[in-house]
């Protein structure tokens, strides 16, 4: 008589900290933009059909650019766009507004990195209502591994550069404030 031994199923092991290449990555993103017409909503569902197209690994590493881009964001220059665009900002809406503006495209998020005046080009801000794209590629991890989605690469929360006062807004950044305000 012969035994098989089965094999002991072990949950796969994912690097998470490997990082999407810049250009699939934007590509993911300016595809989703444009095939939903500028719908931040429908953008929404076109990154999560396309993401559910990738490998559990390729979803990590897309979910870790997009933490890596959006702590590179995390910057005094941006809450105030965030805040002046919308009219206030707390630190969660400041990290949808980073989330949001990463799902503008590739040109929208370097200029901005390069000059924050640069975000009057913006021709929707989409009221405020920057909630959702962050959350799409941990939704499609656990719907596709049944595992939550690995911490991944270690994105940066810490708000660098000067801090403003809300009555300062005007003369510090007047080009964003005469357009927005």
């Amino acid at each position: 008589m012969i035994f098989f031994r089965r094999k002991k199923k072990t949950a796969p092991v994912y690097n998470s900290e490997e990082l999407m290449d810049l250009t699939q990555f934007w590509q993911l993103i300016e595809t989703s933009k444009t095939v939903s017409e500028h719908n931040y909503d429908l953008q929404q569902l076109h990154l999560k059909k396309a993401l559910r197209k990738l490998n559990p690994q390729a979803i990590i590493a897309f979910d870790n650019q997009f933490r890596k881009l959006r702590g590179e964001c995390c910057h005094w220059d941006f809450w105030a766009a965030a805040y002046i665009i919308n009219g206030g900002c707390s630190d969660d809406t400041f990290i949808d507004f980073r989330s949001w503006l990463i799902g503008q495209g590739q040109r929208y998020y370097e200029d901005a990195v390069k000059n924050i005046d640069s975000l009057v080009q913006l021709m929707e801000t989409n009221d405020g209502d920057w909630e959702g794209l962050q959350y799409i590629a941990m939704e499609v991890f656990e719907a596709k591994t049944q595992d939550k989605l690995p911490l991944g690469y270690p994105e940066n929360t810490e708000v660098l550069g000067e801090e403003w006062e809300e009555e300062e807004l005007p003369q510090k950044y007047p080009i964003l404030w005469n357009h927005f305000a």
